[in-house]
């Protein structure tokens, strides 16, 4: 006859054996139910109309490269105009029309896809009759407007040459404006704050380029061919604590 505690621990046993049984039960089944999921086939007689015109849809859809790139970055905002047949229900029957209805800009509905957005870029961008732009160097800021007129340039209120007396740092605010040829069909409007002549003479730069940009949006290749568009991050960097500058050391001194 088995004692107490044999008996419980064997009673134990038998219970971990068949929980552990179970769960091994209960796996094979769920990989046998993924398996057969997985090789599942359709009967085409059993589908309706419209579950047809669905996965020939969705079958195009998955051809395309631009659709692969864009369902795996925006799925939720792809599945919200897709969902319910979108397509299918718009064209009905005639499903190849959908594909070059798109790259020509006709999907219904706010949705235009990335070749649409893309357009819409191409404005250009002028308010109260003037083109703005900004632009930033060291410490400097430069807030420039452009509006038609002959070709006056104005710096915080004062005349071009007046403000600028180096003709490297004249050259600099001239140069986009040299490039485009659009000079003398404008009026230059542009405010500086902070740093020096050469920093403010850079920020102007590109916030004259950025605004030409604006005012003419076929012109922004060009200046970004010619590094107009580029922003210089570089500053000078702070002194250190124990240092002479930032980097430079102080003299040693033996005593």
């Amino acid at each position: 006859m088995l004692d107490e505690p044999d008996e419980e621990n064997a009673v134990l046993d038998e219970v971990e054996r068949k929980a552990k049984a179970d769960k091994k039960a209960a796996k094979k089944k769920r990989m046998a139910d993924h398996i057969a999921l997985k090789h599942t086939t359709f009967n085409t007689n059993e589908l309706s109309q419209s579950m047809e015109r669905q996965i020939e849809i969705y079958k195009q859809i998955r051809r395309e490269p631009f659709f692969q790139h864009y369902i795996s970055n925006n799925l939720r905002f792809y599945s919200d105009r897709m969902n319910s047949a979108m397509l299918s229900t718009i064209y009905g029957e005639n499903k190849s029309t959908w594909k070059r209805d798109f790259y020509n800009h006709k999907l219904p509905g706010d949705y235009k896809g990335r070749y649409g957005l893309a357009k819409a870029h191409t404005d250009p961008k002028i308010y109260n009759g003037r083109a703005y732009g900004k632009g930033h160097r060291k410490t400097c800021d430069a807030f420039c407007s452009i509006r038609e007129g002959t070709g006056k340039i104005k710096i915080n209120k004062q005349d071009f040459l007046d403000y600028f007396t180096q003709a490297s740092h004249r050259n600099l605010i001239i140069k986009p404006l040299m490039l485009t040829s659009i000079g003398i069909e404008v009026d230059v409007d542009l405010y500086l704050e902070g740093g020096g002549m050469t920093g403010q003479a850079q920020a102007g730069r590109r916030a004259v380029a950025r605004a030409i940009c604006n005012w003419n949006p076929k012109l922004k290749n060009l200046l970004k061919r010619y590094g107009m568009l580029e922003l210089d991050t570089r500053k000078k960097e702070r002194k250190k604590t124990g240092l002479y500058k930032a980097r430079a050391k102080y003299p040693y001194k033996r005593r």
